[in-house]
């Protein structure tokens, strides 16, 4: 059992490394997928659209987490936990975009994923659902806040005042996700996916950031020297 206050510590450590992960990405928004393009191959597609929209979609709560990230979660969580480089190794494009298409066209929770062959695909369809988001997890409006935060002398506590801004659903698929990708950080000594690396992957597809931002160079260097300290 892991001792509260090592929990709160490898918290941190995921909090800080996506934010510094955030302070350097300067790479793509997305994928450019959306909802319109991905109606050809279902009359409800998983992919491309709001978090509101899905939420609302399932009939539950309008703020609850939506079917297709929990479905996702819960199946990498007790097939994937201890596979290698989850979020890393790069599976077979074909296998992908067949559960990518199958769920946009029976729904996330209709279609059964099947281990160990589906691990490394669902891992990369998580990583593309939240990059395909038409607004991200963290929206563009509080990058400058988000961004605040981590280069505040005490980012753990700013950043927890930031996630106050989100709205509710957004603040839920964060705190969802975040408890999600603790629980495979405390596997890291086998599938070698630490809080660091977790942020790697993830802050680009939290909050995606402009291909050119201002001060780009300068953010990256700090966020360099932060992570030596994490």
């Amino acid at each position: 059992m892991t001792a509260p206050h090592e929990k709160d510590s490898r918290l941190n450590r995921i909090r800080r490394a996506l934010g510094n992960r955030a302070l350097s990405y300067t790479g793509s928004t997305g994928s450019g997928a959306t909802a319109a393009s991905l109606a050809l191959n279902g009359p409800a597609p998983a992919f491309g659209v709001s978090l509101s929209e899905l939420s609302a979609r399932d009939g539950e709560s309008p703020n609850e987490v939506p079917t297709i990230l929990r479905h996702l979660c819960d199946f990498l969580e007790a097939h994937g936990l201890y596979t290698v480089g989850l979020f890393r190794v790069s599976p077979s494009q074909r296998a992908v975009s067949r559960l990518r298409c199958s769920m946009d066209r029976l729904g996330p929770d209709a279609l059964p994923l099947e281990a160990p062959q589906d691990v490394l695909p669902a891992a990369t369809l998580l990583k593309q659902f939240l990059r395909d988001l038409p607004e991200p997890v963290i929206p563009a409006a509080l990058n400058d806040v988000f961004l605040s935060a981590v280069k505040a002398p005490c980012p753990e506590e700013e950043l927890r005042k930031a996630t106050d801004c989100l709205p509710l659903l957004h603040f839920r698929v964060l705190r969802y996700l975040l408890r999600f990708l603790f629980r495979i950080s405390l596997a890291e000594a086998t599938n070698r996916m630490s809080p660091e690396a977790l942020a790697v992957v993830f802050a680009p597809n939290l909050m995606p950031m402009p291909p050119k931002m201002a001060q780009a160079k300068q953010i990256q260097v700090r966020a360099a020297k932060t992570s030596k300290v994490v």
